[in-house]
């Protein structure tokens, strides 16, 4: 909610966003997914402090993604992920989300499970 927008308030729901991933590893420090990404959500209301009534109404963003991820195991801490996805079906003309998605992620990751885990599957 937004009390302070050009003399309106603006209301948007949430987004309900779903992702899957179907992996396949390469080898013990790599893998490879295909990604799907389900967006929906975030219709918004512009209202009118003035009067209390609705302004204008945007509809609610509906989109469809597919793409694929090559993912690094650089250490036991730090891992790399390249993503790309692409839309393959938008549902609302009037908020278009069509489009490619690039990223690159480094990620770092430590915690006491991972060491007990890791001196677990050592001792083996």
């Amino acid at each position: 909610k937004n009390d302070d927008f050009q003399g309106q308030e603006i209301q948007q729901e949430g987004l309900f966003i779903m992702e899957s991933h179907l992996t396949r590893d390469i080898t013990n420090k790599a893998f490879i997914s295909l990604d799907y990404s389900y967006i929906r959500g975030g219709s918004t209301d512009y209202v009118s402090k003035e009067t209390g009534s609705v302004v204008k109404q945007q509809a609610g963003q509906k989109a469809n993604l597919l793409g694929a991820t090559l993912g690094f195991n650089i250490n036991d801490n730090l891992n790399l992920f390249l993503t790309h996805q692409q839309t393959f079906s938008s549902g609302n003309d009037a908020v278009s989300l069509e489009g490619t998605l690039s990223k690159i992620t480094l990620s770092w990751s430590f915690h006491d499970f991972q060491q007990k885990f890791n001196n677990y599957m050592e001792s083996n």
